[in-house]
């Protein structure tokens, strides 16, 4: 119930309570109850409707078309309110909904052309027929000002009241809604594109200035990386060449002699020097120095500088590979580059090629001999040596000379008159 402006209550009001008497003298009623002591309510005249309602004087009258009829009939025109009813009600709910007002205002209603059964014609169907009678009887009733006095029109189920009104089905009523959509949406369009746009200008910025905070600590990181990957490779190369010599004088093949130097043999500067193995021959000789520049580079892991690149061994066959005599411009890159060679098989395209330092003929028999000579002696074959280190002798026969290299032909190698036995 509303608020009341102003309530003076000496007790409960009884549900039989009935309006008594006539206007205050500020504008409100008396309403008193039937009890023996004397019950008073004291409130403004605006107020009286609901102390109505909440009495027990109004009977409710529960149809959802006539609580419809009743909200609306003052609110739209007939016809809207009829094509919303005729559209929305069925025809069973129509007629019942007809013989409830008639049986609740039959006495008021006497001799009132809409109390007559209606039957389909040419002219109008049933329900139309009594939608008009309801129409009428409503407009009777209001005439006589018996509408809200006697009946409360109420709904028990709200899934059969209609969720709009009648002049929500009006056209110009949908038209102009129509254009008020449109003009706010068109305004919260522009809103939402301004905001968007000054947001995307400093998103913008945003990752622009992201974008050169990332670069240039890329650049930081990749001139890092090449300092760590430099010191690296140059620690890695010392440690190797560290492990090599603790193993080669752990080793028994250390008590071997050095290669004697060659009278004949003309000393040639070879620190500088790699020779390349498995490079694809190649009669244009700039396609060859391409893919040597990239197994260089593959190797070192930078641009390697080369002062000369030579084929070796004989003239060009097509079925047989050349190896490549390669000169480059300082110690430290044929250092980086014999380091490196292991990447190479790391390669799918360059497993074949395989680089190696640059030697003279007798160091490269010495370490030949001492190739052979470990491999044998793991393998537990009989293995010996001459006294000078000049012939390999395994399970009695001559595989390889320091003075013509591998063995063809025993007789062309003269026997030593006595040997160490490597494993007796």
């Amino acid at each position: 119930m509303k608020k009341l402006d102003r309530l003076l209550l000496t007790s409960k009001i009884d549900d039989d309570a009935t309006v008594l008497g006539g206007r205050a003298s500020n504008g409100s009623q008396q309403i008193k109850g039937k009890r023996n002591n004397k019950k008073t309510l004291s409130l403004p005249a605006s107020h009286a409707a609901d102390i109505l309602i909440s009495s027990t004087a109004l009977t409710p009258l529960y149809s959802e078309l006539l609580m419809y009829i009743n909200y609306h009939r003052d609110r739209s025109t007939a016809d809207a309110l009829k094509k919303v009813i005729l559209t929305y009600f069925t025809p069973d709910e129509i007629s019942d909904a007809k013989r409830l007002i008639v049986t609740a205002f039959g006495s008021d209603l006497e001799g009132c052309s809409a109390l007559t059964d209606r039957r389909t014609s040419t002219i109008r169907s049933a329900r139309e027929a009594e939608l008009d009678d309801i129409m009428d009887i409503f407009d009777i009733l209001d005439g006589n000002q018996l509408i809200n006095a006697h009946v409360l029109f109420a709904a028990t189920r709200w899934d059969r009241v209609p969720k709009f009104g009648p002049e929500d089905i009006n056209v110009c009523a949908v038209v102009d809604r129509q254009l008020q959509l449109e003009a706010t949406v068109a305004t919260l369009s522009s809103s939402v594109s301004l905001n968007s746009n000054a947001a995307t200008d400093v998103q913008t910025k945003y990752v622009e200035d992201l974008k050169s905070a990332v670069s240039d600590m890329e650049n930081k990181i990749a001139t890092l990386s090449q300092n760590i990957t430099s010191q690296f490779t140059h620690l890695t190369a010392v440690c190797q060449q560290l492990a090599a010599t603790v193993t080669y004088r752990n080793s028994p093949l250390h008590s071997l002699p050095p290669p004697p130097p060659s009278p004949h043999t003309p000393l040639v500067d070879r620190s500088m020097n790699v020779v390349v193995y498995g490079l694809a021959e190649s009669r244009d000789s700039l396609q060859w120095r391409d893919e040597l520049a990239n197994v260089l580079r593959c190797a070192a892991g930078r641009d390697v500088p080369v002062t000369d690149a030579l084929r070796i061994g004989g003239r060009f066959v097509a079925d047989r590979t050349r190896p490549v005599l390669v000169k480059l411009q300082t110690v430290w890159d044929r250092r980086l580059v014999l380091s490196g060679t292991r990447k190479l098989g790391d390669d799918p395209m360059r497993k074949h090629v395989f680089v190696k330092a640059d030697e003279s003929v007798e160091v490269r028999r010495h370490a030949t001999l001492k190739r052979l000579l470990t491999r044998a002696t793991r393998e537990g074959k009989n293995v010996k040596i001459s006294d000078d280190g000049g012939l390999l002798h395994v399970d009695g026969v001559f595989v390889f000379s320091l003075a013509e290299g591998f063995v063809k032909n025993s007789i062309t190698v003269k026997s030593p008159s006595s040997y160490n036995g490597a494993n007796a």
